[in-house]
């Protein structure tokens, strides 16, 4: 490859990512907020942000050179509201008579030590 410029949507949110970021794949080398912090990673020139997102002072957080960019970077569309009556439990194949817990988080985010705290948490 002969690329110019490398635009990488988040370096750290897979392994694989932080680790290519820490090669010269490009003379120019940026990031964007899929991981909205600084990577850290000297290979890294450019950390593009917008312009709501950040302050003037924001620089000194940064080992990228930041970039603001006027606007914002995403839109989100508005869900469609659940049916109404809400679904019942019986509905959605859940007990009626137990509590139910949810964490709605990819499982590579969880620290294995969080185990212990979830089990904790449902012994009491």
């Amino acid at each position: 490859l002969r690329l110019h410029v490398l635009l990488f949507m988040d370096v750290g949110m897979e392994s694989y990512t932080h680790y290519l970021a820490m090669s010269r794949l490009a003379p120019v080398q940026a990031v964007t907020h899929g991981h909205p912090i600084t990577t850290g990673v000297p290979t890294i020139d450019y950390f593009v942000s917008f312009s709501p997102y950040e302050s003037p002072e924001n620089q000194r957080f940064y080992t990228e050179r930041l970039i603001t960019l006027d606007g914002y970077s995403s839109r989100y569309i508005v869900p469609p509201l659940p049916p109404s009556p809400p679904l019942t439990r019986s509905q959605l194949g859940l007990p009626e008579d137990s509590h139910v817990y949810m964490s709605p988080q990819s499982l590579f985010k969880f620290h294995p030590e969080f185990d212990e705290l979830v089990i904790a948490v449902l012994r009491k």
